[in-house]
């Protein structure tokens, strides 16, 4: 066995890892893989024919992971900077005509002026 490496910097600093084999079957007598810069090994293999061709293909494999990877981290990010209409919202209830509802933190004195509780969704 052989083992050859190649460097590419992408999100992640990593290495493609190459092996051949002379006891392989021919279209897999290349194997290649993703070591990232840590160390660390992307345990997904590539064979081929030639050990460019299982090097094409562990790095169309890796982009097309690092691009799933970008697109979902900014769809996340895009999730964390937007809040639900009731985040942060507190529960009252008037005891007396039993109305239920949700009020920004500033309000509360007011509604305590108006016989409102703290309260929450269940209660009656």
């Amino acid at each position: 066995m052989q083992r050859n490496t190649m460097q590419h910097a992408g999100i992640f600093e990593m290495n493609i890892i190459t092996y051949h084999s002379s006891n392989a079957k021919p279209h897999e007598a290349w194997l290649a893989y993703v070591e990232l810069a840590n160390g660390e090994q992307w345990l997904v293999r590539c064979t081929g024919h030639s050990e460019l061709e299982a090097k094409m293909k562990a790095q169309v494999l890796w982009d097309r992971e690092q691009k799933k990877y970008a697109a979902h981290n900014s769809k996340v990010d895009c999730q964390k900077e937007s809040s639900h209409h009731l985040a942060g919202k507190m529960w009252m209830i008037n005891r007396v005509t039993h109305h239920l509802c949700r009020i920004d933190p500033g309000e509360l004195t007011a509604y305590e002026a108006k016989g409102y509780e703290r309260g929450g969704p269940r209660s009656k």
